[in-house]
């Protein structure tokens, strides 16, 4: 009985493993660094960052989102600076004289959106 036990739980913890690691491969991965802005001016700045796809990974959109509150999105305001990974930079427009903007680099792929760290602006 003892060993129909472990066949019955092999049968069971071989394919869960198999899941997990193929499940792991599909995740994409992708690391997303913001760089410091320069070109500072009343109305605009210049910044950029650097996107690392993984393997089989697209990226369809990145560039710099801002915002007033911390961890902007590019639905708030966004330049994007095109598809691929790779470094970018992305001219910020429209900003208001003496208000202070969080601002992150993003890369988005088909399914999901990734994030550089906050820069106060």
């Amino acid at each position: 009985m003892l060993s129909s036990f472990k066949a019955r739980s092999i049968l069971v913890i071989v394919p869960l493993i198999f899941l997990a690691l193929s499940c792991n491969e599909r995740s994409p991965r992708v690391s997303v660094a913001t760089d410091e802005a320069a070109g500072i001016t009343q109305t605009g700045a210049v910044s950029g960052g650097h996107v690392k796809a993984g393997r089989k990974v697209i990226i369809t959109d990145k560039g710099i989102c801002w915002s007033e509150s911390a961890d902007p999105t590019p639905a708030e305001n966004a330049a994007s600076a095109g598809t691929g990974d790779g470094s970018f930079t992305s001219n910020l427009k429209g900003l208001q004289p003496g208000t202070e903007y969080y601002l992150r680099a993003y890369a988005t792929t088909g399914q999901d959106t990734f994030y550089g760290n906050n820069i106060v602006l």
